[in-house]
Parts: structure tokens; C-alpha cells; sequence
């Protein structure tokens, strides 16, 4: 029995499609966490109009919870190649690239 996942188009395309969002989420949350220091004011929610301006500490338990958000979010758990559809490799959860 092989453990091969039919790959359609459309298949390919979400793939890539939800790829490219984690990738730009990643980004953006690593971007934010590197530029949070002392002094960065901080809204919570979009209609507050109070700032609050982070000590040290505060900034780096920001960077903190940031870090187990990036964790949490990790890597993908697969990939795929849509140009090389021979290739017989399978990933950890069974799934071909």
C-alpha cells in the first residue's frame, strides 16, 4: 500500500496559498518582536487611545510571549514541489512533496 496523497491542482495551490500567509505571518511577528525595546508604546485594541510605554522588563517579556507565539506557530509540517511530481519522498506524516 503506498502512502502517497493524490495532489490536484487545486490541491497545490492552497498549499502554497496557506505556505505564503505563514510565511508572511512569520515575518511580520518576527519583525515586530525585533524592533519592541524600551520606551515602545503598546495599544491594546484598535479603538483604546491609551499607549502604553513599556519599561525593559515589559519589553522583554514582550519579546518573550512573542518567541512561545513563534514557537507555537513553528514550521509547516509539509511541503511541496509542484515541478517534481516522480519523486517518491514522503514526509513524517505521510504525505508526499
Amino acid at each position: 500500500m503506498s502512502n502517497e496523497l493524490p495532489m490536484t491542482d487545486t490541491m497545490v495551490e492552497f498549499i502554497e496559498a496557506l505556505t505564503f500567509w505563514h510565511t508572511t505571518k512569520v515575518t511580520r511577528l518576527r519583525g515586530i518582536q525585533d524592533e519592541v525595546k524600551e520606551g515602545t508604546g503598546l495599544r491594546l485594541g484598535s479603538a483604546s487611545s491609551d499607549i502604553a510605554t513599556m519599561s525593559k522588563r515589559e519589553a522583554a517579556f514582550f519579546q518573550a510571549g512573542m518567541e512561545a507565539v513563534l514557537v507555537e506557530l513553528g514550521k509547516l509540517p509539509f511541503t511541496v514541489n509542484r515541478n517534481d511530481e516522480d519523486d517518491d519522498s514522503v514526509d513524517e506524516f505521510g504525505a508526499t512533496s
